[in-house]
Order: C-alpha cells, then sequence, then structure tokens
C-alpha cells in the first residue's frame, strides 16, 4: 500500500524532469513532439506497470485476468495516444481538459484492476475470494483511485460550465440565483443530515446555517454579480463535493459500526464538507491573490479532513471469522472442497496455497 501511494508524488514528478531534458535536447528538432502529452504518456505508463510489479505476486493469474488487465490499461493509454479534449474550447482550456481526462483514467485504472484481480464482495461474487488480499486493503486502493478519478471530473465540470453552459448565459447567473441556490441546497443538506436526532440538536443546525447565510447576504461584495469562473466553481462543488462523500461511505460502509452516534457525526462532518464547498468559491477579489487560490483549495483540503475525521470518528467492526473450518477448505482460485485431502493441493485446477492463504480466502490475510 506504501509503495502504491508512492506513485502518485514519484511518477509525474520524475516524468516531468524526463520529459524536460527530451524536449530540450530532442524535442525542439521533431515537429510531432508534444511535451504534454509525453509527460502524460509517460506517467501513465509507469503507473500501471509499476501498479502490476508491485501487485503481481498478490493475484492468482489466470486467463481472464491476464485478459481483464490488459483491457483495463489500455483505456489510460489510449487515452493518451488519442490525446484530444472532450471538447473544443481555447488552447489552454483543452490542455486542461487532456491532463484531467488522462487523470480521471488513472483513477478508473486503480479501481478495475481491484476489481479484476480480488473481486469485490459488496458487488456480488467474487471470482477469488482474495487470496492475500484483506478488505480493508482493497478499500484503501478503491479510496486513492477515486482521489484521481473525482478531482480530474471536478475539473472537466469546471471547464465545461465555464466554456459551453454558463459563458452563453451568463446573463441568467446573477449574484441573487446562485446565493439563492447555494442557500436552499445546504439547508435541505442540514435538514437531512438532522432527521431522526434531538429536536433540540435539529433546530439549532439549521438556525446556525441559515443565520450564517444570512449575515453573508448582508455582504455588500456578495450581494452583486459573481464572476463567471466563480459560478462555475460553486456548481462544480455541489456536484463533485456529494460524490466524494457518498464514494467514501460506499467503500467504507461495510466496516464501519453505523449507530445514532456514527450517524450523527458522518452527518455534521458532511455538512462541513460541503459548507466549505459552497461558501470558499464565492470570496471577493480584493486585488489579491489568495482568494483565487482559496476558491479552488479549500474544498479540496476540506475533502482531505473530510476523510481524516471520518477515520477517527467512526467506530470499526471486528474482522468477521469463520463458523466453521470447512469454510477455509476450499481451493482459493476455483473453489474446488479439499475436505478430506492429505495435501493443499487442489486437484481441480493444481493451486497448492498454504493454510494461512487458505484462511485467508474467509476472513482476509490481515484478520488470517
Amino acid at each position: 500500500l506504501v509503495l502504491a501511494l508512492a506513485l502518485f508524488p514519484i511518477v509525474p514528478s520524475s516524468s516531468l524532469v524526463l520529459t524536460t531534458v527530451i524536449n530540450e535536447y530532442w524535442g525542439s528538432s521533431v515537429g510531432w513532439f508534444d511535451d504534454l502529452q509525453f509527460w502524460m504518456l509517460f506517467g501513465t505508463v509507469a503507473v500501471t506497470l509499476v501498479s502490476l510489479w508491485i501487485w503481481r505476486a498478490y493475484v492468482v493469474w489466470t486467463a481472464g485476468r491476464y485478459a481483464g488487465t490488459v483491457m483495463a490499461m489500455a483505456i489510460p493509454i489510449a487515452q493518451v495516444l488519442w490525446w484530444q479534449p472532450l471538447w473544443q474550447a481555447g488552447c489552454g482550456t483543452e490542455e486542461v481538459l487532456k491532463v484531467h481526462q488522462s487523470a480521471g483514467m488513472i483513477g478508473l485504472w486503480v479501481w478495475g484492476t481491484v476489481w479484476i484481480w480480488w473481486g469485490w464482495s459488496r458487488f456480488g461474487t467474487s471470482v477469488i475470494r482474495g487470496l492475500a488480499m484483506s478488505d480493508s486493503a482493497r478499500r484503501v486502493l478503491l479510496s486513492l483511485g477515486s482521489i484521481a478519478f473525482i478531482f480530474g471530473g471536478y475539473v472537466i465540470t469546471m471547464v465545461f460550465l465555464n466554456d459551453q453552459v454558463l459563458d452563453e448565459y451568463s446573463d441568467l447567473w446573477s449574484g441573487q440565483v446562485i446565493w439563492t441556490i447555494a442557500t436552499l441546497v445546504l439547508l435541505l443538506t442540514a435538514w437531512y443530515f438532522s432527521r431522526g436526532q434531538r429536536p433540540r440538536l435539529q433546530i439549532a443546525g439549521l438556525l446556525v446555517v441559515g443565520a450564517f447565510y444570512c449575515c453573508l447576504w448582508l455582504w455588500p461584495p456578495l450581494r452583486g454579480e459573481f464572476h463567471l469562473f466563480q459560478v462555475s466553481l460553486v456548481y462544480s462543488n455541489l456536484l463533485w463535493a456529494p460524490v466524494a462523500m457518498l464514494s467514501w461511505c460506499l467503500i467504507w460502509r461495510a466496516k464501519v459500526l453505523w449507530n445514532s452516534t456514527t450517524r450523527r457525526r458522518t452527518s455534521w462532518l458532511a455538512l462541513g464538507f460541503l459548507l466549505v464547498a459552497v461558501v470558499s468559491p464565492l470570496f471577493p477579489r480584493y486585488g489579491a491573490s489568495w482568494p483565487e487560490v482559496c476558491r479552488v483549495m479549500l474544498p479540496v483540503m476540506a475533502w482531505g479532513g473530510w476523510m481524516i475525521a471520518t477515520m477517527l470518528l467512526w467506530r470499526f467492526r471486528a474482522p468477521a471469522l469463520p463458523e466453521r473450518v470447512e469454510d477455509c477448505l476450499r481451493c482459493s482460485s476455483c473453489g474446488y472442497s479439499l475436505k478430506g485431502l492429505y495435501s493443499t493441493r487442489c486437484p481441480e485446477c493444481g493451486v497448492q496455497p498454504t493454510l494461512d492463504e487458505l484462511v485467508a480466502t474467509v476472513v482476509g490475510a490481515g484478520d488470517a
């Protein structure tokens, strides 16, 4: 897991250095060389190949998994080789689209390999029941892949709204309209998350959100027209902040003890995350550069804070142990019953796991 995590800072930086060197000593002599495309191509190939090297010993390789891995690898590489934006935009905007389209494909690669190599029990019967990969490790990998996918989709949505939708109807997106929509969304969110809680806590939460927005409504800079970029950021945040929260909860929901305390903590954390995502793009412009940085970076930092806070405040289930020893006596590759044999070698497919690996097929490698 640490090696997989280290790929994300190491590969982009090293591939950027390599691209710069090639561009300086060789790229200028050829007309077709695109340094940005080469950077993304090198990074994509490096991430996929090094991921295969990291996890190769944790996968029972079959013909189906070989084929699935090749198809999953072809998707992000094909995106870089195609290297076209989803729609025609400005010169600089098209480069942003290309990069984040590739980033989103890397996230899909991580999700696809987790499914192909180890299956996912919550979404159906897996081909292999997890030879040496625990459920928690798979969840960490899925969470890692969601970062690239959600961030890529967030930027693509922001560019789409800014260039294709809001630019044509900018006269309809005044400050009053966007402020009213954002206020209604947050008030409805506060009401939804506070259902079933104590009436005083529910009313207090609604009053806090309402008072906060009333105070900001009286702030003169926020009563006028918003910049088009601010509007696109607000709507992108309103779309992708719930996606980020829901995907995180879906990944970890089977490991969390969902009681009233856990649900209450998660609800108010979600409300705080959404509040930051909506408010940060509305910072007024006073000629300084820090509001521009806060508009984009604060929701991203709040997303990381959401992940850390949930991990600290959630209560996790104890590992589920098998009820019968016979449940462990099945081949980790094909599921053939090994009961009554004098060896762990499967007479059906020839795989010979260890006893630890047999137990791991039921309880996960970490718990075994």
